[in-house]
């Protein structure tokens, strides 16, 4: 007995760190599928947002002006829309969200929002919209948009009836300009928004619009490495004739996703073949402790891509994604089992 309380805090320190490495596991992301154009021999240009329903997904071309849908084996089923300064046509498409049962809304920098039929692709009049929403997370709850405006990046989250059309009152503020944007989502029992650029920060809102918590992500080391890297500034240190070096590196969030209680972050990485090269190929995965978001999985997507968008699907097995440098489509498994 007495030997056994001797190693106990051996032992519990033991279990802690595999705990803990068991925790943080890193997955290999195993390519399913990859295509360039849909199987009506359409190509695919630049993918900016992609929604998932229970049998398809939608995405948004902005090369090409349209909505694509597909099934999960991404064989061509429908698409919609058309370039145009009209109030039916796309004139600067940037993201989608699925409404209802059967609307799926693109947004337009152009000021304003186009509801499709998702099914027959029958396009509404649209929706006007005066303000500045870019590729980052909006969410839909009833008929409130919650979302990140560039012309007023110290108000957190935004938030707009569409039915009466009307900005109603924001969401926690920032003593730092958000310029880069924040993704707005929600688990339907809390709101969270999502920004990363020199100080990565989760905050967590009750469905009124009440800050309850602000988590900064700065620390971890996936987060801190890239922040601590310097470049030259090009101001010569006096005397010396040495170039000063500058911190330089930024942590920029790319997309984000709930899933099944997880959190899904796509961050940037340094290329492994050009030092001066940034990739988006890796995802982290966050589980809720409490009130706090733990860091648990790593996903590494083709190290040589860079990747714009994605989602996870099916039970969290798989993810499909638009990889920008070849304008492949393309879908992975991330099970680990």
């Amino acid at each position: 007995m007495k030997n056994i309380v001797k190693f106990a805090p051996t032992l519990i320190l033991f279990f802690s760190l595999f705990n803990s490495q068991a925790q943080n596991q890193k997955i290999d992301a195993q390519k399913i599928k990859s295509i360039n154009e849909f199987s009506n021999g359409q190509f695919i240009a630049k993918i900016s947002d992609i929604v998932v329903d229970d049998k398809l997904f939608y995405f948004l071309d902005i090369g090409l002006f349209k909505v694509f849908a597909t099934d999960q084996n991404l064989s061509y089923v429908n698409s919609y829309g058309k370039e145009g300064p009209g109030p039916k046509e796309l004139s600067k498409p940037q993201q989608l969200l699925i409404q209802g049962d059967s609307n799926i809304l693109v947004f337009d920098l152009a000021q304003k929002i186009l509801p499709f039929n998702r099914f027959t692709g029958e396009i509404k009049e649209s929706l006007p919209f005066k303000k500045v929403v870019t590729h980052h997370k909006t969410l839909l709850i009833d008929d409130k948009l919650y979302y990140s405006d560039l012309l007023e990046p110290l108000v957190t989250v935004h938030r707009y009836s569409l039915t009466d059309e009307k900005e109603e009152s924001g969401m926690g503020e920032t003593a730092k300009a958000v310029t880069m944007g924040s993704h707005v989502i929600s688990d339907e029992k809390m709101i969270y928004s999502i920004y990363g650029e020199n100080q990565p920060v989760i905050q967590t809102f009750d469905l009124t619009g009440n800050l309850l918590y602000s988590q900064d992500l700065s620390e971890l080391k996936i987060f801190s490495d890239r922040l601590a890297q310097k470049a030259k500034s090009g101001v010569k240190i006096s005397g010396t004739g040495n170039i000063k070096l500058r911190a330089t590196g930024r942590v920029f969030v790319q997309d984000a996703q709930l899933f099944q209680g997880k959190l899904y972050m796509l961050i940037p990485q340094v290329s492994k073949k050009e030092s001066n090269r940034t990739l988006f190929n890796t995802i982290l995965v966050f589980e809720k402790q409490d009130a706090v978001w733990k860091y648990s999985q790593e996903i590494q997507l083709p190290i040589d891509g860079t990747y714009l968008t994605f989602k996870v699907f099916d039970r969290g097995k798989k993810l499909v994604t638009f990889e920008t440098v070849n304008g492949n489509m393309e879908t992975f498994n991330i099970s680990n089992q």
